[in-house]
């Protein structure tokens, strides 16, 4: 299937998105564009690409999972939602992940999990170590 652009086009009041193995003609995903009130959104194997930008997202997004797309660059765990509690970028070519332990919120479970293969360079800031919940390596099982 063939999707034209970026997902500006869903309806605002949109709840779950679910889209699975998709041919975006426009591979970049704007998250300022994602509906306001979205709390789960799934992009899994849809030729997204370039960097994303997690600091724009939904304020009540609570699971966010981008496996298997081709999403590049730095990303920033440094002003994510409040609520969120899954941040999924495995199977990606994530070059960095820059992560601030103090802003990460009480509900997060997991963020920036990745296959070993392919594990990104991270940067703490404010910290020595990074928080537990960040980076974890991932099995397919632990995906599904």
């Amino acid at each position: 299937m063939r999707v034209p652009g970026d997902l500006y086009w869903l309806p605002r009041m949109l709840i779950d998105v679910r889209i699975t193995n998709t041919y975006f003609q426009h591979t970049n995903l704007c998250t300022r564009k994602l509906p306001r009130e979205l709390p789960y959104c799934t992009c899994m194997v849809c030729t997204l690409s370039g960097p994303i930008d997690l600091r724009t997202l939904p304020a009540k997004l609570v699971k966010l999972d981008l496996t298997g797309n081709a999403f590049s660059g730095t990303v920033y765990l440094t002003a994510i939602p409040a609520n969120m509690r899954v941040v999924c970028l495995s199977s990606n070519t994530i070059a960095k992940v820059v992560v601030c332990n103090d802003a990460l919120p009480r509900s997060l479970e997991s963020a920036c999990s990745f296959h070993a293969r392919r594990k990104p360079r991270f940067m703490c800031l404010g910290a020595e170590k990074l928080d537990r919940r960040v980076g974890k390596k991932i099995t397919t099982r632990s995906i599904l």
